[in-house]
């Protein structure tokens, strides 16, 4: 009895930790996601699909940031990200884009 207590004690005790760095990794994505917000566009190609973005992307949409050229990021089959340059959102008149754009492939 007192065995099985100790390991119960000792789960609970690795999992707690674990928690919170979930719950702070969750917290860092969702403050990026308000930083990042109008700088990338999510663009459906061909599609009326809805696709939700992951969290985890957008470390993906801040490393591949450039200072002057418009990236675009393949996420998946007709997906892609386009994600403006710093010289972009930093001008005095920069607009946000919207998070989801429906396109046509050009022919």
């Amino acid at each position: 009895m007192k065995h099985t207590f100790f390991l119960l004690a000792l789960l609970i005790c690795f999992k707690m930790p674990a928690q919170d760095k979930s719950k702070a990794e969750s917290q860092r994505l969702m403050n990026l996601l308000q930083k990042l917000e109008g700088t990338y566009q999510l663009q459906i190609i061909n599609s009326r699909d809805k696709t939700e973005l992951p969290l985890y992307l957008m470390d993906t949409i801040q490393a591949k940031r450039h200072i002057t050229d418009v990236v675009y990021y393949k996420y998946k089959g007709n997906v892609r990200l386009m994600i403006l340059p710093f010289a972009e959102i930093n001008k005095k008149d920069f607009k946000r884009l919207e998070r989801v754009v429906h396109i046509s492939s050009e022919k």
